[in-house]
């Protein structure tokens, strides 16, 4: 009985395993790949007016920092609460924290290549050009 028993379990883990013409399952590390992310908006990244601040922040000059969901400057730290599409820019509204003050503003980005124009719509549209800094520069 036990010699029947051992046969069985033979025979069924045998019948388990791939068919000859068929390429067993590869194994974990060779699994499909993970999707690549995808890029974010073309606004995301860090913009400065004078490219060698990049690396070396002065004062207000320093780099705006832009996420999908955050725009960072010169003291102050927004949320982006809502973007739109207007005219081939974006109008991204914000919630900023400066000096312990809560506002609502809204900017226009527009972005040609490497160059971002900022036109903040409630400060009588006042522009800002910008340029992307290189990658890794902190």
């Amino acid at each position: 009985m036990r010699i029947s028993l051992v046969l069985i379990a033979i025979l069924g883990l045998a019948a388990c395993e791939a068919p000859a013409d068929r390429p067993a399952e590869p194994p974990a590390d060779e699994s499909l790949p993970v999707e690549a992310e995808r890029p974010g908006p073309a606004y995301v990244g860090r913009w400065a007016v004078d490219p060698r601040t990049c690396t070396a922040p002065v004062g207000d000059q320093q780099p705006i920092d832009i996420a999908v969901d955050r725009f960072e400057g010169y003291e102050n730290s927004c949320a982006i609460t809502a973007v739109r599409e207007v005219e081939g820019a974006q109008v991204l509204s914000l919630t900023c924290e400066a000096e312990g003050m809560r506002t609502d503003e809204q900017v226009r980005l527009a972005v040609r290549g490497d160059l971002l124009t900022l036109t903040y719509l409630e400060r009588d549209d006042a522009e800002v050009q910008l340029e992307r800094c290189p990658e890794g520069a902190r």
